[in-house]
């Protein structure tokens, strides 16, 4: 009789094991994104400062768009900058970091955006590959948050050396 409570409640540990480790895939349990990013390779921003920056208003996002940090940024930045209306600040706020590579091979992406303690904090991922060119790359990158209270912002990043693709 033992021995039969014992069976069945280790097929009962393996059914319950075996439900957790699915549930816990990458594959059906996706982490909740919550920010939009842009990523924008080679603009030609004028990198005076690679702070992150946070924009709140429309007037605010004039004031950055009209700076020298743009005068000589490419079409496609400039662009998207132009793409927000003041209604987007309505529930939105943007965080914008431009970002300046040693090699044009690197790619960026936008991993995460973390809110605690009234801070954002970025996660950036930087894929290397094995083979890189010594140009420079600047990376003009855009970052759409729901309105919250943020007194800063901050970012890492995160290097992961990839094959040649």
């Amino acid at each position: 009789m033992k021995r039969k409570h014992v069976l069945v409640a280790l097929i009962c540990i393996a059914i319950c094991l075996s439900y957790v480790m699915t549930a816990c895939s990458p594959e059906t349990n996706e982490i909740p994104r919550n920010f939009e990013a842009a990523c924008f390779p080679g603009s030609n921003v004028i990198l005076y400062k690679a702070d992150p920056t946070l924009l709140t208003s429309q007037d605010e996002l004039e004031s950055y768009r009209n700076s020298y940090t743009f005068s000589g940024a490419n079409a496609e930045v400039l662009e998207k900058m132009d793409s927000y209306s003041s209604g987007f600040f309505d529930e939105k706020m943007l965080i914008v970091i431009h970002l300046s590579e040693a090699s044009g091979s690197y790619e960026i992406t936008v991993e995460k955006v973390d809110f605690a303690d009234s801070k954002a904090q970025v996660t950036l991922k930087r894929e290397i590959p094995h083979a890189c060119t010594d140009d420079i790359k600047i990376w003009s990158i855009f970052i759409e948050v729901d309105a919250q209270e943020i007194e800063s912002v901050g970012y890492t990043v995160v290097e992961e050396f990839v094959e040649e693709k």
